[in-house]
Formats: structure tokens, sequence, C-alpha cells
């Protein structure tokens, strides 16, 4: 996925509709997780949530992990 974003230190950051489409939620999910601790978001200054790449990746790959798991 190409984001319009550049890269911030180490981190390639996302959009909520991005990270929303990543993890195949909908957008108010990713705000809902931010708002409850769940998610770590970047606020620009203009008050917009951004989030790590390397974040949405790990709990992308963290679910698909859970989901392979025997019950």
């Amino acid at each position: 996925m190409q984001s319009r974003y550049t890269q911030v230190g180490d981190g390639e950051l996302l959009t909520v509709g991005e990270a929303a489409a990543e993890l195949r939620v909908h957008g108010d999910t990713i705000r809902r997780w931010d708002k409850a601790g769940k998610i770590a978001a970047i606020r620009t200054p203009t008050g917009h949530r951004r989030f790590l790449a390397s974040d949405i990746a790990a709990i992308k790959n963290g679910a698909a992990q859970a989901s392979q798991e025997p019950a």
C-alpha cells in the first residue's frame, strides 16, 4: 500500500482510512480503539490521527496468528 505520507523517523504514517483498510474494519472502529487506548495514534498539528504502519502490521499479524491457533 502506498501512503500519501512519507516517513517519520523510522516509520511510515497511515491515515485512519488506510489503517482501517489494512485491518479490514471501519474507520470508526479505529477511532474507538484509539480512544480506548488499544492502538496508539500520533496527532498532527491540526488534530488528525496518524498511525505507524509497523503498529498496524503488528496488529494485523497478531490477528492472523490468533485465527490460526486451535480452539
